[in-house]
């Protein structure tokens, strides 16, 4: 016999929060409990009342108690400057009633009266207590508050009404275990972090009965909005399908694809690492200036505003404005200033659903390292956020700055990232004959033979080329090349990462 012979699954509702029935996995319960513990000022509030005005605007009844909380007045007055704050659902959805009085003069037992008085008079569909650790100080034992929390899950049961009891009693660190953490359906704990002079709104959903749940700690913001969480990409099933093929995407310049046999494979991550001002941008400019119907592109940037790209890709005869007019290429920028990796994860992944990317340039890697509240993260992040972009068959490129100009030392900002890279492309000025050139090189390509060559780099007026190699000099990536001795041979090894071994050599 199977449970669903004796009793139906439960229902589930979406709690109108965006992120929350992502990291739930699915939203929330019907009839379900739930406690909700922070700090003041952590966002209890706004989370609960933007969960009811969604309840509200279905058309069901939701009745939010209050005991030692802010007055109903001032509540409504600091809401309304949330967009999902709409007075017309007050009274006749939304209802606010004090409990403090029924709790000063009868205690639990007064509460749990007013309770049940007002839930069978409104029929609500959604009950929130804010002010529960009123209600717990009320209690003359555990016994008798279990007994209290007890009730409200028969009346939650008989009723289909799901409860959320809004508490300020967890600590900075979550707080002690509570007897009553253990009867409850769910205990979410939202909290507020200082990180040197950076804050950050932290949510963990520690309890949730009857679903999987994305574990751990997922972050939120509080705007005009309302409450917004991203959960933590790490955090995703591992599971996902990939949507890539032998497919090869062209970056634009002949003499470059042609380097790496055609092209970046579909679904590949690829870094163009080099300093200040050699032609990173403009790289991935002209692999988004390749984009169609069929393989649209999006610039995410950090610190070029989209009419600054529109601008600079211009000055060399690419038309990406008109892709843009096409709708086959979409400039986002994003501030770098005070935003989670999470936060920037999730506004990227959104952006590529919504306009079924497969060409991803992102300008300033080094961005997402700087948005790390903790730097050993990154490479986890970066996996994580390369098997989404992967499962999406979305191709991408990255731009990394190099701290040198010029240096006989290379030292990458990778930071455990590159054996998660296809591919690495090297940008660097060098001089040579008293002269200042761009070189690119080709530092790994997965799977593919490509030309180890160090060959010019030219940023014109009329577009990208890439040039001959340097025949006679030496010592090149160090910035400072010199003639190589007569007599002396160089062996430039062909490199098969296929094989994974030394293909040929040639001299000369």
């Amino acid at each position: 016999m199977s449970s669903d012979s004796f009793s139906p699954r439960l229902a589930r509702f979406s709690s109108g929060i965006p992120g929350l029935d992502v990291v739930l996995g699915g939203g929330l319960f019907v009839a379900g409990v739930y406690i909700v513990e922070g700090v003041p000022g952590a966002g209890k509030t706004i989370f609960a009342n933007q969960i009811c005005f969604h309840v509200a605007k279905s058309r069901r009844r939701v009745l939010y108690l209050t005991l030692l909380a802010e007055s109903h007045a001032r509540l409504l007055q600091h809401l309304q400057t949330m967009s999902f704050f709409d007075a017309s659902f007050i009274p006749e959805h939304l209802t606010y009633v004090s409990g403090f009085a029924a709790l000063e003069e009868g205690g639990l037992k007064g509460l749990a009266d007013l309770v049940r008085r007002e839930l069978q008079a409104q029929r609500a569909s959604l009950v929130v207590l804010d002010g529960f650790v009123a209600a717990s100080e009320s209690a003359q034992t555990d016994r008798e508050f279990k007994k209290f929390v007890h009730e409200l899950q028969i009346h939650a049961g008989l009723a289909s009404c799901t409860f959320f009891l809004l508490s300020s009693g967890a600590g900075v660190d979550g707080g002690p275990v509570q007897p009553v953490h253990t009867m409850v359906d769910g205990l979410v704990r939202l909290s507020d972090h200082v990180y040197g002079v950076r804050p950050e709104r932290e949510i963990e959903v520690q309890k949730f009965r009857g679903s999987h749940y994305l574990r751990g700690v997922h972050t939120f913001d509080i705007t005009d909005a309302g409450i917004r969480i991203y959960p933590r990409l790490e955090s995703f099933p591992a599971d996902l399908t990939d949507d890539c093929g032998p497919a090869r995407l062209p970056l634009g310049i002949p003499s470059l694809d042609s380097m790496i046999g055609g092209g970046l494979r579909c679904g590949s991550s690829t870094m163009v690492i080099g300093p200040t001002g050699v032609g990173k941008s403009t790289m991935g400019y002209r692999f988004l200036a390749t984009s169609s119907a069929d393989e649209r592109g999006l610039l995410f940037s950090f610190y070029e505003t989209p009419k600054g790209a529109l601008s600079k890709a211009q000055a060399i005869g690419l038309q990406l404005g008109e892709l843009c007019e096409q709708g086959n290429v979409q400039l986002i920028w994003h501030s770098p200033v005070e935003k989670t990796l999470d936060a920037i994860g999730g506004t990227l992944l959104q952006a590529i659903d919504r306009h079924s990317v497969k060409r991803l340039f992102l300008d300033g890697f080094n961005a997402l390292r700087q948005a790390a509240t903790y730097p050993e993260r990154v490479p986890q992040f970066f996996a994580a956020l390369g098997r989404e972009l992967r499962a999406r068959g979305v191709t991408t490129v990255y731009s990394a700055e190099l701290p040198q100009i010029y240096a006989p030392q290379i030292e990458a900002p990778l930071g455990g990232v590159s054996p998660l890279l296809e591919n690495l492309f090297l940008l660097r000025f060098v001089e040579v004959r008293s002269q200042i050139h761009r070189v690119i090189s080709v530092l790994k390509l997965r799977d593919s033979a490509f030309d180890p060559k160090i060959r010019e780099f030219m940023i014109t007026a009329h577009g990208l080329e890439v040039g001959d190699d340097f025949p006679g000099e030496e010592a090149i990536l160090t910035g400072v090349a010199h003639k190589r001795p007569r007599g002396r041979q160089s062996v430039v090894p062909v490199i098969n990462n296929r094989k994974g071994r030394k293909a040929k050599s040639t001299r000369r």
